[in-house]
């Protein structure tokens, strides 16, 4: 009775610790709102230029194009693992723009283009390279609208130039931005970015501030070669809530889903599949069965089935390369159970769009995770097919589709080196990930095949003919 009565008070204390406890909240990574005052600084980051027509990105701060630099230098920004591997190159930036304050007309820097950084200018703007700013970690973005819905959207990125009449390139060096904030009591957060690009040219700096809807696009040699930039900046208080301000980012253009179509079809190829498959399951559970008891000739001389039912003995013979299928099999399932792990965790809404490049680093660490998986798989197969060298297997399940990967990954990015780009890899992240390899996902793989070869043998539902069949020539 009485450790009835103990067992019945446990909950009611565990309880009553849990409202006595104190409570504590956390963000996600990537996830936690920044809270501005009026007039306070809103830092502006700048990030490489790309393009979708050469897929060589660069640096902001490349010497070429002459961008206006802060006072005391520019510094680097930390980045994730994966946003360096994707060529993200976060600098901080001369803009200075404050919360709540209307500013226009405010000159960053002049600068003197030769004629050589010039052209190489005019061919970033006929590549239509693009700009990528990021302020509060929204991208700096241009205002759309969707001509089937006449809806809104943000476009990520806006235009380093255009390009005129008679192919001549205009540089952007004017530029509005649009800071949109959600004012709650006296914090402001920031839920959208905006920015208006033009080309003015800048005779004198008694004419830089013409009004952006009339630019004058002038002589391209007056534009490049003493021009301004400047910036006007302008707050809009938006409705909308912080914790719902991607959603104008993340707008899907066509997004008419024919739902009931495509239940429909779901539900007819569930169906149809499962049907054909309980039929081939039955089948073969009744051909297997019969196999094992029958002898693979019969009395009169004839043979018992017809068609492929005549290679049942030969299906599962072991391939002419098993240490080579073995490999591949597990590098494979190391691969699925990455993949399977990153779209459940990307799905429960782990990895914010906020977070720069969290996705490929999530994508890396359960790639290097999940060697074991890939140690396990491999040995299983290869000790199926009578395999002994396993020292081998072990060897080349770690190092071989791991290092084709890497080496092609190593020679492009000696062609980014070559081309100046801000995509290559730095050297402290290629060291990185050949830690990562040799340290955790090599010893991983060791212990995965450790537990796959002290399993027992996977035995084949049919028994294999000692002697090949051959397969008749075909009329």
């Amino acid at each position: 009775m009485k450790d009835l009565s103990s067992r019945a008070l446990f909950p009611l204390f565990l309880i009553a610790c849990l409202y006595l406890a104190p409570s504590s909240a956390f963000y996600l990574p990537g996830v936690s709102p920044h809270d501005y005052s009026h007039s306070s600084k809103v830092e502006l980051l700048v990030n490489a230029l790309t393009s979708h027509e050469t897929m060589i990105p660069y640096d902001y701060y490349y010497d070429h194009f002459h961008f206006c630099r802060p006072e005391k230098g520019f510094r680097s920004q930390s980045e994730s693992l994966g946003s360096i591997l994707f060529g993200d190159r976060l600098y901080d930036s001369p803009f200075e723009l404050k919360m709540g304050v209307d500013e226009s007309c405010k000159v960053l820097c002049n600068a003197t283009v030769y004629k050589r950084d010039a052209e190489v200018l005019n061919q970033a703007i006929r590549d239509q390279y693009m700009m990528n700013w990021v302020v509060d970690g929204l991208p700096v973005a241009k205002e759309k609208i969707d001509l089937s819905t006449k809806q809104r959207f943000y476009s990520i990125g806006f235009e380093l130039g255009n390009v005129g009449k008679e192919n001549k390139p205009y540089l952007h060096n004017h530029y509005v931005f649009v800071i949109q904030y959600h004012k709650e009591g006296d914090i402001y957060r920031v839920v959208g970015v905006l920015v208006w690009p033009f080309s003015i040219k800048h005779l004198d700096r008694a004419n830089s501030c013409i009004p952006p809807d009339v630019p004058d696009n002038g002589d391209e040699e007056a534009a490049y070669e003493h021009f301004y930039l400047d910036e006007k900046q302008d707050n809009i208080e938006s409705k909308t809530p912080w914790g719902t301000r991607w959603d104008n980012y993340l707008y899907v253009l066509d997004p008419k889903i024919h739902w009931f179509s495509l239940i429909n079809s779901v539900i007819i190829v569930l169906f149809l599949s499962g049907m054909v498959a309980m039929i081939l399951f039955r089948t073969l559970h009744r051909d297997i069965a019969r196999y094992n008891k029958l002898d693979e000739e019969v009395d009169d001389g004839e043979e018992l089935d017809f068609g492929w039912k005549l290679v049942h003995g030969d299906v599962f013979r072991a391939p002419s390369r098993p240490m080579l299928l073995s490999v591949l099999i597990g590098s494979g399932a190391q691969i699925l159970m990455m993949a399977g792990v990153t779209l459940i965790i990307a799905v429960l809404g782990f990895v914010s769009p906020s977070s720069r490049g969290s996705l490929t680093t999530v994508m890396l660490v359960f790639y290097v995770c999940f060697g074991s998986g890939a140690g396990y798989y491999s040995a299983r197969m290869y000790k199926m097919f009578g395999g002994e060298a396993w020292r081998k297997n072990v060897l080349l399940t770690a190092f071989m589709v791991p290092g084709t990967i890497f080496a092609v990954f190593v020679i492009l990015n000696f062609f980014l080196v070559g081309s100046n780009s801000s995509g290559a890899v730095p050297f402290g992240t290629m060291f990185a990930l050949i830690v990562m390899w040799f340290l955790i996902s090599a010893p991983l793989c060791l212990v995965g095949a450790y537990f796959g070869f002290k399993k027992a043998k996977i035995e084949h539902p049919v028994r294999t003919n000692q002697i090949p069949r051959q397969v008749p020539d075909q009329v």
